[in-house]
């Protein structure tokens, strides 16, 4: 067991999340942790949360995205670029926590929103997505798991091509997973 307190690698993990220049200093690094947590319960938990991570370019969204993979040991599907059909097919029956980087609003929004549909599906659902393939065959697929999105802050909105459910910006200082050190 470990010890609680500033001993624990939950203190260690949240002093390097503190590095990054967060809207909400007091409270986004916490609550980034508590999704990692929440991540590597997987669908143990009723109800799995969701983020999204918005800030300027060159502010270390990408960088924090590595963070994460590197924390999750792995056990993180991470991608600039997929599919609501490849997230669904790569994860089958598990529970692995998404990380999608790079998801900006371009003039057609529906790949991005079909994988926010998803992202809500995943949050709350208790049973199996199921699909038809084009081999006239029922798949089934689980959707119990995390979704972390991230991306650059948008000039101008729409009310199509940003969620405004889970919005936190972040500006990163100087931290990079290969300097990190967790005891």
């Amino acid at each position: 067991p470990v010890a609680p307190g500033e001993d624990g690698p939950a203190y260690a993990l949240l002093q390097m999340l503190k590095k990054w220049q967060w809207a909400r200093p007091m409270i986004d690094a916490r609550l980034l942790l508590g999704w990692i947590g929440s991540a590597m319960m997987g669908a143990y938990l009723n109800y799995r949360p969701l983020a999204w991570i918005t800030g300027d370019s060159k502010t270390g969204k990408s960088t924090l995205q590595e963070l994460l993979g590197w924390v999750l040991g792995g056990a993180l599907l991470q991608s600039p670029d997929a599919s609501e059909a490849a997230v669904r097919q790569v994860l089958g029956q598990q529970s692995l926590p998404v990380a999608i980087d790079e998801a900006e609003a371009e003039e057609d929004n529906r790949k991005l929103l079909a994988l926010v549909k998803l992202a809500r599906i995943a949050a709350s659902a208790s049973g199996d997505i199921m699909r038809g393939g084009q081999d006239h065959q029922g798949h089934q697929f689980q959707a119990k798991t995390c979704f972390l999105f991230s991306s650059r802050r948008s000039r101008r909105r729409t009310a199509t091509a940003w969620p405004s459910w889970s919005s936190t910006s972040c500006r990163a200082a100087s931290a990079s997973p290969s300097s990190a050190r967790m005891t």
